[in-house]
């Protein structure tokens, strides 16, 4: 008989699949990790804002507020519909939360009702430098929570070695399994021609592709392009967030309207051919755990910059496609692009070792080692 396990903390499923909500590779990771494991287990997720699934059943609730008020209200809605659940629907076998915050349903779940519980983190979220003011609070909550898991996964190996550190948990009660990638391909015939004209032209297309939030360091690479000046090149910026505003004001104030093109949320197939089409990718984050997307452009052999957080000097070290920058150093940034004008595409050894690392973690590996986990945690609480 199959296992029920309940997702929390997802502010929309599948990711992106509504403009109410800013996705991030939290839910893209819940998205490809149910689409692997949904034949395997009974999921219900607990989501804002989502569409409906065959095999997943899928509650949809109303998020209040923006960016720091939707994930208290996400949280306050799965406890209610989650407290029904465990009482007077099926029985919950496994939770597995997303967030610390969300984790707080299953700690209080298993104090009643002795739910096992296993808490996903995907963000530095108690990091002062990411939350500010908030820091304090979240990180009490994240110490109560991660404490009582029954296991904690960690996105990344430093995001590990960051909450091992600063709870100093035991040995083995936080694993990691990081976010996998499958090589893929574009299928001409599904791209839009906006997508298409915007890497037209004979210039030097360089790719910013995530959320538009300050830990991204956006303002930081639009400072970059303006100290670049009149070099013919083009920054195609894809994504949503609380920072659009601002961006277009910085925009519009330097002139830069000419050099910069805001694309908003892009995906499908026209996300894959902008990634394959544009000839550098960069973002000059303050904070990453696993980004995926840097493997999406050296995948397409698109040389990638960034900021040293996170496992970003793990995945330069492992692929040979990643130049590293300061963070908050746009003179320095502006500096590693012109020498990657000079230096052009990626050689194809470079690209053949990109590749031969993604196919070490595709998605289908990293689900197994998540069903091996849930059925660990469920054998054990039986």
């Amino acid at each position: 008989m199959k296992k029920n396990i309940l997702i929390l903390g997802c502010k929309n499923y599948p990711a992106f699949s509504s403009k109410k909500v800013i996705s991030g590779g939290m839910e893209v990771y819940v998205l490809e990790i149910l689409r692997h494991l949904k034949d395997t287990y009974n999921f219900t997720i607990i989501s804002g804002y989502s569409q409906r699934d065959d095999k997943v059943k899928v509650i949809s609730v109303p998020l209040v507020g923006g960016f720091a008020l939707q994930p208290i209200s996400l949280c306050l809605y799965s406890f209610i519909i989650a407290l029904w659940i465990a009482l007077f629907g099926k029985k919950i076998d496994l939770i597995n939360a997303q967030t610390p915050l969300s984790g707080l349903i299953g700690f209080f779940l298993k104090k009643l009702l002795k739910i096992p519980y296993i808490v996903s983190v995907h963000i530095f979220a108690s990091d002062e430098d990411h939350v500010g003011k908030y820091a304090r609070i979240y990180g009490a909550i994240e110490k109560i929570v991660l404490k009582n898991a029954d296991k904690v996964v960690a996105a990344g190996n430093q995001l590990k070695h960051f909450l091992d550190q600063r709870y100093a948990f035991s040995d083995g009660h936080v694993v990691v399994i990081n976010p996998g990638m499958d090589l893929c391909d574009v299928d001409p015939g599904l791209v839009s021609d906006e997508i298409v004209r915007q890497v037209e032209g004979d210039f030097f297309k360089i790719l910013f592709m995530g959320r538009l939030v300050k830990e991204n360091g956006l303002l930081d690479l639009l400072e970059a392009v303006k100290i670049l000046g009149d070099r013919p090149i083009k920054l195609l910026i894809a994504g949503n967030g609380n920072l659009e505003g601002v961006v277009r004001e910085f925009i519009n104030k330097e002139g830069l309207q000419e050099k910069v093109k805001m694309l908003g949320i892009v995906k499908g197939a026209d996300k894959l051919y902008l990634i394959k089409h544009v000839n550098l990718s960069i973002r000059t984050s303050y904070h990453e755990v696993f980004p995926v997307a840097y493997l999406e452009s050296i995948a397409f052999g698109i040389p990638v910059i960034a900021t040293p957080v996170g496992d970003t000097e793990i995945l330069a070290q492992k692929t040979g496609a990643i130049t590293i920058v300061p963070i908050k150093q746009p003179e320095a940034t502006a500096e590693a692009i012109k020498k990657q004008i000079q230096a052009g595409p990626l050689s194809q050894e470079i690209i053949d070792r990109c590749r031969l690392f993604i196919k070490s973690i595709n998605w289908q590996r990293q689900a197994r080692f998540t069903q091996d986990l849930f059925d660990t945690i469920m054998k054990e609480k039986k």
